[in-house]
């Protein structure tokens, strides 16, 4: 019941929350590329939370190592929307995780309430005719004198008494039955240290048993022995008379007893297991239901009825909220990812970039001209929405020399964004033309063209290696298959 309860709480608070945040930052979300944000219906409940909730409306409060993340990814103008739109899809992520773990959770819960078997507390149904025994799984709350002990046990209930025919084999491996299982927790018919299992019925049979002791002060009927009244090695003839319809077989077990200390809990235990046995007697067959007792020796032992409760929708709404929690962190290694392919791209993109522009500044292009030609060039060869960072940075400079800007902040701005080592020195190769005039421009820009050519060898090896890393799982599993089929023939046909 409580896993239905805090099911029905995560569900129902998702969905009012949902309701309540529709139309909410419509207008920061109109531009949103719903391609890329899968999760673009619950944006607007994210952004709610954001602001409303976790109070992070203007991000003063996320990590700068992400803000930079975003800045490298998107650029300066639109780092701000891209980290707004990141953290909101985390959020989406974690809510549908939790909504999907509480509607099953849910589910589950529902299942096992109505699936519930202990009637009035105490009153369990037997199984019906030909079904054979139905097993019923309670825990048991006893009580006496302070002391409580609590047991997960078994109840075998059998089918209403029926008739039928049976012969002197089957008593006979009812006979065997009683004798594999009369030690209960003891290790030999020579050393008997703990109550007897004296089965009164055959299980899954109609065989009856009834029981005689030569010394039924020291062990009675029911297998219990009194341990206070044996003398050390004291030997006991049991004989056990099986029945069925008349037709019946006697059976002596010699067994030697020893006395043993008893505590409360065993106790307990030993009045528990003379309750099970009379559930099956003759005498409460007549009845449909079998009502477990509450009170037994004379009110003495007080018992506590409960099915089980193993708390399943609990742990399925805990890993939920686990998996969530992961998922929500593991995120941030996907933006880094992202960031390391980005710069992978750049360093693979900058030695034609730089070639070119060194080929058009010698052919007598001032940087500004070479640097339009390249960026429009590359609008011309841009298709749909696969852009190159290098070219969209490279864009963004021109246009800011366009709008206005200086050509020396420009480029500034330009390797500031690109973040790299070799955009530094290539920005300051840039910049001190522009300070002093030199003559030496070209040859600087040849010389780090080469550089960024053996750099571009560096990073094309790398990623050559990750995917031969990646290949060779794949590898090894077709090598076990190949393997599998040249050996199966093979040993088959040696006899294997």
């Amino acid at each position: 019941m409580l896993g239905i309860i805090f099911s029905g709480i995560i569900l129902l608070s998702i969905v009012i929350l949902y309701v309540i945040s529709k139309g909410y930052a419509q207008e920061e979300l109109k531009t949103l590329d719903q391609k890329e944000y899968k999760l673009h219906q619950l944006m607007s409940l994210s952004l709610m939370l954001m602001d409303k909730v976790f109070k992070v409306k203007h991000l003063s409060k996320l990590d700068h190592k992400i803000k930079q993340q975003m800045v490298l990814l998107y650029g300066e103008k639109q780092s701000l929307y891209r980290l707004r739109m990141y953290m909101a899809e985390k959020i989406a992520l974690v809510l549908l995780i939790l909504f999907s773990f509480g509607f099953v959770g849910l589910i589950m819960g529902v299942r096992e309430y109505n699936d519930t078997y202990l009637m009035n507390g105490n009153v369990l149904e037997r199984p019906a005719y030909f079904e054979g025994t139905r097993t019923y799984n309670l825990e048991a709350t006893m009580k006496k004198e302070g002391q409580v002990g609590h047991w997960m046990i078994d109840i075998p209930l059998e089918e209403p008494n029926l008739t039928t025919e049976q012969t002197i084999e089957l008593l006979e491996y009812g006979s065997d039955y009683i004798y594999h299982h009369m030690l209960g927790q003891n290790e030999s018919f020579d050393l008997i240290q703990y109550n007897l299992n004296l089965l009164e019925r055959v299980p899954n049979t109609y065989i009856t048993v009834r029981w005689q002791s030569d010394s039924p002060n020291l062990i009675s009927r029911k297998g219990q022995v009194y341990f206070d009244e044996v003398i050390e090695g004291t030997p006991i003839t049991l004989t056990a008379e099986l029945d069925h319809k008349g037709i019946g077989l006697m059976r002596d077990f010699k067994v030697t007893v020893y006395p043993k200390e008893t505590t409360n809990r065993e106790v307990l235990q030993e009045s528990l297991n003379l309750i099970l046995h009379q559930l099956n007697q003759e005498e409460n067959l007549s009845s449909r239901n079998a009502k477990l007792p509450t009170t037994y020796n004379d009110g003495d032992i007080t018992i506590q009825w409960e099915e089980p409760k193993d708390n399943r929708v609990l742990k399925l709404l805990a890993l939920g909220l686990l998996v969530a929690l992961i998922i929500f962190f593991a995120k941030e290694e996907d933006l880094k990812k992202k960031v390391v392919q980005r710069n992978h791209e750049i360093r693979l993109d900058f030695p034609e970039f730089i070639s070119k522009l060194t080929l058009l500044i010698s052919a007598g292009m001032t940087v500004s001209k070479a640097w339009e030609k390249i960026v429009k060039d590359y609008g011309k060869e841009k298709t749909g929405n696969h852009t190159r960072y290098l070219y969209e940075q490279a864009t963004m400079t021109w246009l800011e020399i366009q709008s206005g800007h200086s050509e020396f902040k420009a480029y500034e701005n330009f390797g500031k964004r690109c973040s790299l080592p070799e955009f530094m020195k290539f920005t300051s190769i840039l910049l001190q033309n522009m300070r002093k005039g030199t003559n030496t421009l070209i040859e600087a820009l040849n010389e780090q063209s080469e550089e960024a050519w053996e750099k571009r060898k560096e990073v094309a090896k790398l990623l050559g290696e990750q995917a031969s890393t990646k290949l060779l799982f794949p590898m090894m599993l077709m090598f076990v298959i190949v393997i599998i089929i040249i050996m199966v023939p093979a040993l088959m046909s040696m006899g294997f």
